[in-house]
């Protein structure tokens, strides 16, 4: 194992010897969703995002900070590599639940697993999403935290989708399970950057699982949440850094800049 696998393994705080085994990458997903916040600070700090592993390896894996999907996923994806797991990158289309609608290709970035002749989904960049592999396609629903999720084959894709009771299904993604680069993603990585139209740009946001569940800095709010309870905490501007701090770790340098407007 080389030293940046094992740099990566010790901030997840898995010690263990690993196979690549469905046993692991089970443990290795959740526990990439404990240690490592889902966040998007560094557009609100006006740093470029570039698409470069060793970057996002430096930010994440050194200096102790989250990223969103195109970050997360990609260094997860590597790792998982060097770990002799059989992965490649998805590209996403995200389902708008405002719209109605799927928004644009490339706007997510996911992880695909083979392993013994079967195929996983894998994510640790959505956010409030899966936290355990989900066949491909799905089986029986696969149950994360109260919540039910399964992959349907619908046209000529396939949909992640969600669901409180396994009758009402609504989807999240869907995508062709077609590897993909990591460069396919510069355009939207930049579009969610830059573009008042992004929700990225419209709020900071921090997020990890928590053992009570999931706890979020988004904007002027804590939120706490499990299974159906949701508690949010106003607080200060002034206090972001603060909780940033006390809630994740993350120890900020730098200015943070004005949001754009939506036009």
């Amino acid at each position: 194992m080389n030293e940046r696998t094992l740099t990566y393994l010790n901030r997840l705080g898995y010690y263990q010897p690993v196979t690549p085994t469905i046993q692991h990458l089970n443990a290795l997903q959740h526990r990439h969703l404990q240690r490592i916040p889902f966040e998007n600070l560094d557009i609100h700090l006006g740093r470029k995002i570039l698409l470069d592993r060793d970057l996002i390896y430096a930010k994440i894996i050194l200096d102790n900070r989250g990223g969103f999907c195109f970050e997360v996923n990609s260094l997860f994806q590597e790792l998982l590599d060097n770990l002799g797991y059989n992965s490649y990158l998805i590209s996403c289309a995200v389902f708008s639940e405002v719209d109605q609608a799927f928004t644009l290709d490339g706007g997510h970035a996911a992880v695909v697993v083979q392993l013994l002749g079967k195929k996983w989904l894998v994510d640790v960049g959505f956010g409030d999403g899966i936290q355990h592999p989900v066949p491909l396609p799905g089986e029986d629903p696969e149950m994360h935290n109260y919540r039910y999720y399964k992959v349907f084959e619908l046209d000529d894709y396939y949909q992640l989708m969600k669901s409180d009771d396994r009758t009402k299904w609504t989807p999240m993604y869907r995508f062709k399970d077609h590897p993909v680069e990591l460069s396919y993603f510069n355009p939207m990585c930049h579009f969610h950057q830059t573009s008042p139209s992004s929700p990225f740009t419209q709020r900071r946001l921090c997020t990890k699982l928590v053992p009570e569940g999931r706890v979020t800095l988004a904007g002027d709010r804590i939120i706490r949440t499990w299974k159906d309870d949701r508690h949010e905490t106003m607080i200060n501007p002034g206090e972001f850094d603060r909780y940033l701090d006390e809630l994740f770790d993350i120890r900020i340098d730098g200015d943070w800049q004005p949001i754009p407007q939506k036009t």
